[in-house]
């Protein structure tokens, strides 16, 4: 009960810009657990680490993630958020090692693909983003989303004629998301 409460006050600090205060209640949620580590205990940390990175506590929110992927080393979305915060730091070489890692424990997530490869875009290392989108065309699903998503990224590949293929074969399977894109 009390952790649940500190989480909510936690999470009503982070929206009203308290974000220190935020910090010191998610701690208090987690000081209520007895032990044992859960569900609750994870998304706890996710929104302390978030808390920390909002107050300019990027070094706190790192150590955060850290422990995340301490506790469970193939945390992919841990993995994908420290690296975001390692190469917002300009440590680069840091960032890439947990976008791979993110990406080798949730091989067949396209967001995260496309997510890495414009993080890494964006910082200047288009050498390093570019095997995101190669992986990303590769998976082998064959429903609308998976014909939808790689469409995606062949557009931002700059292959406008596969885009198209993938793009029209997810309009036939019934996506309407593909419809925009192919827009």
């Amino acid at each position: 009960e009390n952790q649940a409460a500190y989480r909510q006050i936690g999470i009503n600090d982070m929206q009203e810009g308290k974000y220190e205060d935020a910090v010191d209640a998610f701690q208090k949620a987690l000081g209520q657990s007895v032990s044992s580590i859960g569900e609750r205990e994870l998304d706890i940390c996710y929104y302390k680490a978030q808390a920390q990175y909002l107050a300019g506590d990027t070094k706190g929110a790192l150590e955060t993630y850290t422990a995340l992927i301490d506790y469970d080393k193939k945390n992919a979305d841990a993995y994908y958020l420290r690296g975001s915060l390692y190469l917002l730091e300009d440590e680069d070489e840091k960032a890439v090692k947990d976008y791979e890692n993110a990406v080798k424990y949730d091989d067949q997530n396209y967001d995260l693909y496309i997510q890495a490869y414009c993080d890494l875009k964006d910082a200047g290392l288009s050498k390093e983003a570019e095997p995101y989108l190669e992986k990303a065309v590769a998976l082998k699903g064959k429903d609308a989303r998976d014909y939808t998503m790689r469409g995606k990224v062949y557009v931002l590949m700059g292959d406008y004629e596969k885009a198209t293929e993938q793009l029209d074969q997810a309009i036939e399977l019934g996506s309407q998301q593909a419809v925009l894109y192919r827009a």
